[in-house]
């Protein structure tokens, strides 16, 4: 059996320390280049993690297209927004059920609104509508989306991010932008007379859902 030096010794020691140099700054480039590319190590622009999961980018093909090209959805949607199914599904609008901004006056030329007014410093009642065939139009407020035709609406009452009246309450659905019958939904519940303060502070939810 052959014996090992000190010379065969420190020529090992000397091979790994120069292929220790070597991988260092490989790995230090892939990790400035996640960096610049705005995404974390390991996977690619535009694709995110839920717990240890990753989730890809998500596309579509525009109805009645012959192409097997993809586009982006984020190409469609404003800040907040997703997608299930054909429908856009609007961001979650909340505020503070008493929130005097809350009781203006209702629209006169849009049919899509909401409201939550506070009933003698004890219950709020909330409600929302639209109208499918109305094409949504700059200046309409209510966080709705110019250019879009609501498809469906929802609403919520909630104290530290849990219902209070039995979850979220939807509008029935439109079959299509050009159903002229007006849509509603309302609720009701009453304030927290124990908790004072955020801890029982009621929150007003609601939000839209358009036609792609």
């Amino acid at each position: 059996m052959r014996k090992i030096t000190k010379m065969s010794i420190f020529n090992i020691l000397a091979i790994t320390i120069v292929f220790s140099m070597l991988i260092v700054p490989v790995n230090t480039f892939a990790s400035s280049q996640s960096k610049e590319t705005g995404c974390e190590a390991g996977h690619y622009q535009g694709e995110f993690k839920i717990g240890s999961t990753i989730v890809g980018q998500t596309y579509f093909s525009p109805a009645g297209s012959n192409s097997d090209e993809l586009y982006v959805e984020n190409d469609l949607l404003e800040d907040g927004e997703y997608m299930i199914g054909n429908s856009i599904i609007g961001k979650t609008i909340v505020s503070p059920a008493n929130d005097v901004a809350l009781r203006g006056p209702r629209p006169l030329k849009s049919p899509n609104y909401f409201y939550s007014e506070e009933i003698s410093n004890l219950r709020y009642e909330g409600y929302i509508q639209f109208q499918a065939s109305y094409k949504v139009q700059d200046g309409d407020g209510y966080d709705l989306v110019v250019g879009r035709h609501v498809k469906q609406a929802w609403l919520d009452y909630r104290r530290q991010g849990e219902s209070v009246i039995g979850g979220i309450r939807w509008t029935e659905a439109a079959d299509s932008i050009y159903d002229d019958n007006i849509y509603s939904m309302s609720a009701q519940c009453y304030d927290d007379p124990i908790r004072w303060g955020e801890a029982g502070r009621t929150y007003f939810y609601r939000g839209w859902k358009y036609f792609n």
